[in-house]
């Protein structure tokens, strides 16, 4: 019985050659946040913000980052460098929106909510309300004497 049309066994590689190759994952502390985007590390070297980090690095902050073939990324904040006016900003490199789509999305806020744009602001919905004790509208709207207390 002749064996000829057998498919070629592949040999594994050396685990030598696995290693090399292999991406590597590291810990290190962010030092600097530079102009272009990317991250100086306490040890000199060079890091970018993977895209599935959604939490900005700052300056402190304890990282964990992959080695690969496509250089040096970011991909999680292990801990927040302390300080009393910390905020935790979400980003994602090289996207110009970030979109929050599900069923249902709160946003709470202990002490202020603010929302600021440069640009124009819409909001869209079926209904809305709108509570407040006091409220206060700024000249530039159309109706400059809109205040109101107690709207429920």
């Amino acid at each position: 019985m002749m064996l000829r049309n057998l498919p070629a066994v592949r040999r594994p590689l050396p685990l030598a050659a696995v290693t090399a190759t292999a991406p590597r994952w590291d810990e290190a502390e962010v030092a600097d946040v530079l102009d272009d985007g990317s991250f100086r590390l306490a040890d000199g070297r060079r890091a970018r913000q993977a895209a599935s980090c959604l939490l900005r690095p700052e300056v402190g902050d304890t990282v964990v980052m992959l080695h690969s073939a496509s250089g040096l990324f970011i991909t999680a904040v292990l801990l927040r460098a302390a300080a009393a006016d910390a905020t935790a900003r979400l980003s994602v490199p090289g996207a110009h929106t970030l979109a929050l789509e599900q069923t249902r999305i709160e946003l709470t806020a202990h002490h202020r909510l603010g929302l600021h744009c440069l640009g124009d602001v819409e909001l869209s919905s079926a209904t809305a309300r709108y509570r407040s004790t006091h409220s206060t509208c700024w000249p530039r709207w159309p109706r400059p004497s809109c205040t109101a207390r107690g709207i429920w």
